[in-house]
């Protein structure tokens, strides 16, 4: 277990280079770096996990940490099954690494079906479409369904 814990930790403080976007800063071969660097941190301590690759870490560790929890926590939100299964230190470092607010770990900030959206989070919805750098037609469409949306709620 700790080996885990040492790669997810190692992993959580090179996550930038490790799933930043390529720039001119942050190359492919930068990356291939930080996992090696990784790797030999493993190696140093006497891990068996630094007898890997760097490939290996990323494509079947890493890979094999973050489905176990994402499944784990997919388990949670679909079957109201949050009482019975419990995060580990190692889920926690998984979506610590992923961010907790990344639409791919808790879904999409959207009112369930049968949730009415309160005045808020209209306002926030037309905020945020207003910031992006869309269309003006574009915009214009969004603030029209944030208008009706607002009409069928009969909100201010």
């Amino acid at each position: 277990m700790e080996a885990k814990i040492v790669f997810l930790k190692a992993v959580q403080r090179e996550k930038a280079t490790l799933f930043g976007a390529l720039s001119s800063t942050i190359t492919a071969k930068a990356k291939e770096e930080a996992w090696e660097l990784i790797r030999q941190e493993l190696a140093d301590g006497g891990h068996a996990l630094g007898q890997k690759t760097w490939k290996q870490l990323r494509d079947e560790k890493w890979a094999y940490f973050k489905r176990k929890t994402m499944e784990k926590l997919d388990k949670m939100q679909n079957t109201g099954d949050a009482g019975e299964t419990v995060l580990t230190e190692i889920d926690e470092l998984v979506l610590a690494i992923l961010h907790k607010e990344c639409p791919t770990v808790v879904g999409l900030d959207v009112a369930e079906s049968r949730q009415r959206p309160s005045e808020t989070e209209l306002k926030n919805w037309l905020a945020a479409s207003q910031g992006s750098r869309k269309t003006k037609r574009k915009r214009h469409i969004e603030e029209s369904d944030y208008m009706s949306l607002k009409q069928d709620l009969h909100v201010g």
